[in-house]
């Protein structure tokens, strides 16, 4: 197996439904500005700024692409390499993730009036994103992919706080759905 394959097979999948994703989620913005007209303008400028970062991510990832399949093919010293397009993957994931697990940080404190739980939610947003920024700036030091196991502290930080903040956003306000669907629990 070649170097190309390992190592930008799994991005140019990825890639490909980041670019089909952003596709949906801008069929659901335009839904988004034509149906809710009177929703807060922080809101709308929320969901603009969310909808940028989400079309720089994708702009980013094409770019590191076409620099390293096409610009430079056949060079097998340039895909051995990870440069700043690289570092811009986890750098741009972990703003638009912190972004939207604020939001629902903020939706769950005006649902259950908990700050316990958003304080955790908060915690685990900024852990999170620390985790994904540290990656990115560790991609830039360690610059070959053979030495991106250096990475997996940074990366298991990121990787382990996302999940623990997604699941606690979805298990407070599932509670809370359930709870004033049935009664008090």
């Amino acid at each position: 197996m070649n170097p190309a394959q390992v190592t930008y097979g799994p991005v140019l999948i990825g890639a490909f439904l980041n670019v089909f994703l952003f596709g949906i989620a801008a069929a659901q913005i335009l839904h988004y500005f034509t149906t809710y007209k009177k929703d807060c303008i922080w809101i709308k400028a929320y969901v603009v700024v969310l909808a940028v970062a989400d079309l720089l991510n994708s702009i980013f990832d094409i770019y590191w692409l076409y620099a390293d399949l096409v610009t430079n093919f056949g060079n097998d010293a340039s895909i051995n390499v990870a440069d700043w397009r690289v570092a811009t993957n986890p750098a741009m994931i972990a703003i638009i993730a912190i972004y939207v697990q604020l939001f629902f940080a903020w939706r769950v404190q005006v649902l259950t009036n908990s700050w316990c739980v958003t304080g955790l939610v908060v915690l685990t947003a900024v852990v999170s994103c620390c985790g994904g920024l540290d990656a990115a700036v560790t991609i830039h030091h360690v610059k070959y992919y053979s030495n991106f196991y250096k990475l997996d502290p940074a990366v298991t930080v990121w990787l382990i706080s996302t999940a623990f903040c997604d699941s606690a956003i979805a298990i407070a306000l599932t509670w809370h759905l359930v709870s004033r669907r049935c009664g008090e629990l």
